[in-house]
């Protein structure tokens, strides 16, 4: 086992390409890459584990690919596919909602931009998003019935509009 704090990514889906890439399945969506990415380890349990240094990585959509140092083929890559893959926490950052305030509200169905967030609400029962329209401020639940996907690079937040709040 390591001695650095790792956090639990995902799993090796299947090799990539010619060269021996590896591509990931990411359990988590809401986490933002640091530029450190330099290493990954990858095993059956958080017990036995070996770590694996990154040549180069590409995110893309939900889509992890990873180049390892010492794998050359997708013959090698395939034998890394199903293992866990973890990360040190120092190289990846949780992103919550609250980390959306200032991001465009847009609709699902139009891709219309409503209004950017201007803040957070907590609620007993559910976190409210806030923002300003014609003058009024609105509320929209934080679940996924109305929130529908967070777009993190582009800082957007795409919404399914309740009849009615607009």
């Amino acid at each position: 086992m390591s001695s650095e704090k790792l956090l639990y990514l995902g799993n090796v889906k299947k090799s990539h390409g010619v060269k021996g890439e590896i591509l990931l399945t990411v359990n988590n969506e809401n986490i933002k890459f640091t530029n450190d990415l330099k290493k990954v380890w990858l095993g059956e349990d958080p017990n036995h584990i070996s770590s694996w240094e990154i040549e180069n990585y590409r995110i893309t959509n939900e889509k992890v690919f990873l180049k390892l140092r010492n794998v050359e083929t997708p013959e090698e890559a395939d034998f890394l596919k199903g293992l866990k893959a973890y990360l040190n926490v120092g190289t990846i950052e949780e992103l919550s909602i609250h980390d959306t305030i200032g991001f465009q509200l847009i609709d699902d169905r139009t891709d219309d931009f409503i209004s950017h967030i201007i803040g957070i609400e907590q609620n007993a029962m559910q976190d409210l998003v806030l923002f300003e329209h014609n003058g009024e401020t609105k509320m929209i639940p934080v679940v996924e019935a109305f929130i529908r996907f967070i777009d993190w690079e582009k800082e957007k937040v795409y919404v399914e509009l309740i009849e009615g709040l607009i």
